[in-house]
């Protein structure tokens, strides 16, 4: 989900990173190091183009450009997953009051919750980010946001990334996938979203996450964020989402296979302008002509999975109606009344939003206008242009956008709600969608023209870990042993883990959608596993030349209600102690009698220390004997 570079998709959203040109001066161009307000805001071409599409009103433009010319704020939020949510929006409260702060001769607002974001969980603060990281008075905050960050309780995300996964409303059953999900703060709240009533429940969801991307670096990075969130659900691949092969039971691939999909489709960027200003320097129409037929097709693949009566939401970071509408319109027509736009305008109430337009002009790189595709044609037999406008990318006649309601997509314009710009739409499947076969003729000229937008394979990519990870089910042996030692009740199911390889040191823990039988039909159909689920027990060998088998402390939610033995309850003293020495060797004398005995008479290996708080959430931690 970002701009293509030459050397990929991009770094994040609309590029930028790794766009170092040199200057005249043999000095690295880098945006970052300058200062926000020596860049030069404008582009002609930006302005002419987005003044004909009509996405807002002549009034609001001077507001718009003003909006784009000032730094994005810190924005993040409290994952749903978090238990200490309370905890953590009083600490803002109280200790992060900043009052009579002033930056660059102007006094800041103090940290505040975002009105439309559910549960007050989400929070923008006007000071843009890299003064965040840089001024000294704000480094105590800078520590205690990256450490948050880290440990899974708060995500940092620009506002209107958020949208998204709040629109689909996923739940803990659902068989979700994320077709360009990297670099992963989405796909972060998708497994939020996943697990958001685990701790009323007590339950593990059932679930999964499919989180997908083109590119096996960027699929890496994903690993590294979404396992902040510790999510048996979690299963990253490395495919092009256009072509993720269909996932279930021969002869039912028009029934779909997943409940919730989101398409976050790679796209030209300016909506991340405030972020990324080298955007103004280049920024061409020719940008998302050329993705247009790309993002077609990740969305007719998109829909194609879905399952009759689940939701897909179709996104992008740009205002340009040939990445937003243009591909909903078309994607529509393709349904043939299998799919239907959703009314999201009571969803998430309080957020300023604009409507998706029904009329939009379509112009080259030069601009040149074109009436219609017939226009097009004429005038490129008599001059050939580089540019490939397309049929799909014309706005429908008045009758048929009566009946597409592209009014209901939802755009996200920064003047509204100081955010970036982003365009979101939410697609029910109603029916089957056509058959493929019906639609390869149809559709082998989009490929042809999605192949020049597609990124060029990394070959030092394609030699790195090729065929992906190969998992295979926990042995037998093995789990009896590890049942019996910990004395873990039969409900758990050994099917919910694997491992890489039958002498494996760690043991994966998966939930009940990622079977044994899926993850062989990924690799039957090349469909590349990079990771799956969380780390439930690693081997340790003991000094008489054993092998036992410790508990993981990211797995420990998740088999602790099934153990009855190696767990102990634990004084405040003594866990408070734990903690504040992580790592550190303890003598049994350290600790209070009661824990002191509990530790020489329990067998070598791994013991859960447990704090008991009533009224509480309890809080568990893995001691190694």
């Amino acid at each position: 989900m970002g701009k293509r570079s030459r050397n990929g998709r991009g770094g994040g959203r609309g590029g930028g990173r790794g766009s170092k040109k040199p200057r005249a001066d043999g000095k690295a161009e880098d945006w970052r190091a300058d200062k926000f307000a020596d860049w030069v805001y404008e582009n002609e071409n930006f302005d002419a183009y987005y003044k004909a599409q009509n996405i807002m009103a002549d009034a609001d433009w001077a507001a718009f450009k003003k909006a784009l010319a000032t730094p994005l704020p810190t924005t993040f939020r409290i994952n749903s997953s978090c238990p200490f949510a309370d905890r953590i929006r009083e600490h803002i409260e109280q200790d992060f009051k900043f009052d009579g702060l002033v930056v660059d001769d102007e006094p800041v607002e103090p940290i505040s919750p975002m009105p439309w974001y559910p549960d007050n969980r989400g929070f923008t603060w006007s000071v843009e980010r890299r003064r965040v990281r840089k001024l000294p008075i704000l480094k105590e905050f800078q520590s205690w946001l990256v450490e948050l960050s880290n440990s899974g309780s708060i995500t940092r995300q620009e506002a209107v990334s958020m949208i998204p996964p709040l629109v689909l409303g996923v739940e803990s059953h659902h068989k979700v996938l994320d077709m360009c999900a990297a670099p992963g703060s989405k796909t972060s709240q998708l497994l939020e979203s996943l697990h958001s009533k685990e701790f009323e429940t007590g339950k593990t969801p059932t679930g999964v996450v499919v989180a997908n991307d083109v590119d096996l670096k960027r699929a890496y990075m994903l690993v590294h964020q979404s396992k902040r969130i510790s999510s048996p659900a979690l299963l990253v691949t490395c495919h092009e989402a256009q072509n993720i092969p269909f996932l279930g039971e021969d002869g039912t691939e028009r029934d779909g296979v997943f409940d919730r999909i989101l398409c976050d489709a790679p796209c030209s960027g300016d909506g991340t302008l405030r972020k990324n200003p080298l955007i103004w320097k280049n920024w061409s129409a020719k940008n998302g002509i050329a993705l247009h037929p790309l993002q077609l097709q990740i969305a007719k693949r998109g829909a194609a999975l879905l399952k009759v009566g689940g939701n897909m939401c179709y996104s992008t970071c740009t205002f340009n109606p040939l990445e937003n509408e243009a591909v909903v319109a078309d994607l529509l027509r393709w349904g043939k009344g299998s799919l239907e736009l959703v009314d999201v305008s009571n969803t998430l109430p309080l957020l300023k939003r604009r409507p998706g337009i029904n009329t939009w002009k379509v112009m080259d790189s030069k601009l040149t206008e074109f009436a219609s595709y017939e226009d097009y044609v004429a005038q490129d037999e008599k001059e050939k242009t580089k540019d490939k406008i397309r049929a799909t990318m014309f706005p429908p006649t008045a009758e048929e956008a009566e009946n597409l309601h592209l009014e209901r997509c939802m755009r996200c314009l920064p003047q509204d709600e100081n955010t970036g710009g982003f365009f979101i739409c939410l697609l029910k499947k109603v029916a089957p969608t056509p058959d493929e076969k019906e639609e390869a003729t149809e559709s082998a000229s989009d490929e042809a023209s999605a192949e020049e937008a597609k990124p060029r394979k990394n070959r030092r990519d394609d030699r790195r870990n090729k065929k992906g990870e190969v998992y295979v089910a926990f042995g037998a042996d093995n789990w009896t042993n590890v049942r019996e030692y910990y004395d873990i009740a039969p409900e758990f199911s050994a099917s919910q883990l694997i491992t890489r390889s039958e002498d494996a040191k760690s043991v994966t823990f998966v939930t009940e959608s990622i079977t044994m039988a899926l993850l062989e039909e990924m690799k039957r159909k090349k469909l590349k596993v990079v990771y799956a689920g969380l780390k439930m027990f690693e081997r340790n060998e003991t000094t008489e030349g054993g092998k036992v088998y410790r508990v993981c402390q990211a797995g420990l939610p998740h088999i602790l209600p099934f153990m009855n033995k190696r767990k102990a309850k634990v004084s405040t003293k003594d866990f408070q102690m734990m903690l504040e020495r992580l790592g550190d060797l303890l003598d049994f004398d350290e600790f209070e009698p009661a824990t002191r005995q509990y530790f020489q008479d329990a067998p070598i290996g791994s013991v859960v220390c447990m704090l008991d708080r009533p009224g509480q959430t309890n809080v568990e931690y893995v001691a190694l004997l």
